[in-house]
């Protein structure tokens, strides 16, 4: 209740605060803003009322963005019947990038764009990882291992359109249509130091196609800009099919098969708001602050899982989940956001909550993330904006996993995981 109170006081200091000639800054550099401030052709893919500041018939615009580093740390608890177990988490290979396109051009009082890009972090992410138990078990020494390599992919399709009303106020609409396809193969091997117990292999194979409707609005002059945006949520549809194999040599198992699941739809992301600001405070300085607030949203879901750290090898489950809403604060600030190079900072706080239970486990998951970004923004002319940059992300992630002792190998999980990344991108907008 806290943090409602205090998100809603910065939503009304931030708009109260933006009143005042027409803004112009790099969103993306300055915390990856969505409803105010400016990419040029970019702004296909953010608030789409934004793009009838376009001063060129036409423009084009890509993100180039990678991650040089990383750093992800896992401390989780496990516990297997009465044993206490030592959990290990490695992530051996972790690679990921983007790329967005964009083309954007005036119509009569508004623009049209289209746009390629993403609703997850990343377009494009593959990760080879180990996963490894070790405990004592009536007198034995006990050791799992889990090898394998996960990969996604999740471009997202957008159409936008904005429009004029009156003034310089705006109003704008987008279409996003995405799509997502996942795979992850392992290996998983446990043995005693006298004995080999079994060794099983899974592939999954995932595909997803989604939906979400935006409403803009946007206010400019030349020295400030408000702008809101209002989400319809998230409208998602999924298969997944699991190939497995099993030996299980201390209960004389044997057996290969598959089991999927055909598509269905789930309303996985609630109605959402973003409000925010952006004022010049003299040819130095200037600031943008926005928020946004996720509402809580529940749905029911059949999922497959493959999991020797839950025993559920190859099991429907049907799944009550429920999403307890998101806050973000996003904010950064120009300096010398006139000239022809402006040096951008920004950074973001979220927040999220989100618990998963069927009659055979329970998942709690809470997730904070917190983001930084400096950028350099080139304006060789009007029309022309050249920006590089990197950002740093931190995730804190708490999960517990609390599994069904019915099934072979099941156990509960408790404990941490941190993730800190360095991202660099590369930003282009041309108009002509």
């Amino acid at each position: 209740m806290k943090k409602a109170r205090l998100f809603f006081f910065l939503l009304t200091l931030m708009l109260s605060f933006c009143t005042g000639k027409f803004a112009f800054a790099g969103a993306f550099s300055m915390g990856q803003l969505q409803a105010v401030s400016s990419d040029g052709s970019l702004d296909v893919v953010r608030n789409p009322s934004i793009m009838t500041a376009q001063r060129e018939t036409n423009s084009i615009g890509f993100i180039l963005l990678s991650t040089p580093y990383y750093l992800r740390r896992y401390s989780y608890d496990s516990y297997l019947n009465t044993w206490i177990n030592d959990a290990r988490v490695h992530d051996t290979k972790y690679i990921t990038g983007s790329v967005y396109l964009s083309y954007c051009r005036k119509v009569g009082k508004g623009a049209i764009g289209i746009a390629v890009d993403t609703d997850n972090p990343y377009q494009g992410l593959y990760a080879e990882y180990e996963r490894s138990v070790a405990g004592v078990m009536t007198g034995s020494i006990y050791y799992e291992l889990v090898r394998g390599d996960f990969m996604k992919v999740s471009p997202r399709f957008v159409f936008s359109f904005g429009s004029v009303v009156a003034g310089n106020h705006s109003i704008g609409v987008q279409i996003a249509a995405g799509y997502t396809r996942k795979k992850d193969d392992y290996g998983f091997i446990s043995s005693t130091n006298s004995a080999f117990l079994a060794k099983n292999h899974a592939s999954m194979r995932m595909e997803g196609v989604s939906a979400e409707l935006v409403v803009g609005y946007s206010y400019r002059d030349p020295d400030s800009q408000i702008g809101l945006m209002i989400r319809s949520g998230r409208f998602s549809w999924q298969k997944t099919r699991i190939y497995y194999t099993m030996a299980d040599f201390s209960a004389t198992l044997f057996f290969a098969g598959s089991v999927s699941e055909p598509f269905a739809m789930q309303y996985d992301r609630g109605l959402s708001m973003t409000a925010g600001g952006y004022r010049r405070l003299g040819s130095y300085i200037a600031v943008a602050l926005e928020g946004e607030y996720e509402i809580p949203v529940s749905y029911g879901v059949k999922e497959l899982r493959c999991d020797e750290f839950t025993g559920f090898f190859g099991i429907t489950n049907n799944l009550a989940v429920n999403k307890k809403g998101r806050y973000i604060i996003r904010g950064g600030i120009e300096v010398l956001p006139s000239g022809p190079v402006t040096i951008a900072l920004g950074g973001s706080v979220s927040t999220t909550r989100e618990r998963r239970s069927s009659n055979r486990f329970k998942e709690h998951v809470n997730i904070d993330r917190y983001g930084g970004s400096f950028g350099l923004d080139f304006r060789f002319t009007p029309s022309i904006l050249i920006t590089m940059g990197s950002q740093l992300g931190y995730t804190h992630e708490r999960k517990r996993i609390a599994a069904s002792y019915d099934y072979i190998n099941s156990r509960s999980l408790d404990g941490l995981a941190r993730y800190v990344n360095i991202d660099t991108f590369i930003i282009a907008s041309f108009g002509f």
